[in-house]
């Protein structure tokens, strides 16, 4: 996730199931594209959204879409065999599934953190390229799946929303997050937690913002030094420093 130089673009490089979201006007979107399972299912209209963890996509309907997508005149040869493909790999691992626990219907739960794609595995990858216009006011949020698996868009988007710093929100959606994955929310999912939280401030902001970090470090960096000379004359005593001094003055 990158910034343009002016600040009016970001540039999303994305691969896996990690994702980026983005709250703009108290409305979160998800801005990332992702490489999952569930991914394929919401694509081809097997499912609404991956909110519903409880939500079960069915296999015989994977196999109509295929049947249909296979007499479409509409497509091209290549587009037929990506989509198939797509289908098909999703179809082959809820049928896994659905042999274990002797149903057709197969909830989201049970194959969520399923990577599919390029993006495992494989040599000489192209990632998935997005770019948005950023406008002031923006917040973003850099996740793992032990976030957004565990916190809904609602959870998140109401912990980005409030008056907290942008890291005292990132350690917020962690703690949630480890909250849920130890409950009986069928959410739960005890998996990596990282939160990132970017914010979009003017110019005027961000300017005092750097202004009063470098005032920060310089402050720490000059209590370290004068701790470190305090040590130093405790160590040493007066009479050993001025005659490190002398030493010092004759050599020069």
């Amino acid at each position: 996730m990158r910034f343009t130089r002016d600040g009016k673009k970001l540039i999303i490089g994305q691969m896996g199931d990690s994702r980026v979201y983005r709250l703009r006007e108290e409305k979160i979107e998800r801005v990332s594209p992702e490489d999952s399972l569930v991914e394929v299912a919401i694509k081809y209209g097997l499912l609404n959204s991956d909110q519903d963890v409880e939500a079960k996509v069915n296999i015989n309907d994977i196999e109509e879409k295929i049947k249909e997508i296979s007499g479409r005149n509409d497509l091209s040869e290549q587009e037929k065999q990506k989509m198939t493909k797509d289908l098909s790999s999703l179809l082959l691992y809820l049928t896994r599934i659905s042999n274990k626990i002797n149903a057709k219907q197969i909830p989201v739960g049970d194959f969520r953190n399923i990577i599919y794609g390029e993006s495992l595995g494989q040599k000489n990858v192209n990632p998935h390229i997005v770019t948005y216009d950023v406008k002031k006011g923006d917040k973003y949020l850099v996740s793992c799946d032990g976030i957004h698996d565990n916190l809904t868009d609602k959870e998140i988007a109401k912990i980005l929303s409030n008056d907290e710093t942008p890291e005292e929100k990132a350690k917020k959606l962690v703690i949630e997050s480890k909250n849920t994955s130890h409950s009986e929310n069928p959410r739960a999912k005890e998996d990596d937690m990282t939160a990132i939280v970017v914010e979009i401030k003017d110019k005027k902001e961000a300017i005092k913002f750097e202004r009063e970090t470098h005032l920060k470090k310089t402050r720490e960096a000059l209590e370290a030094d004068l701790k470190a000379f305090e040590t130093t004359i405790n160590t040493l005593g007066i009479k050993e420093i001025r005659s490190i001094l002398k030493s010092l003055t004759q050599e020069r």
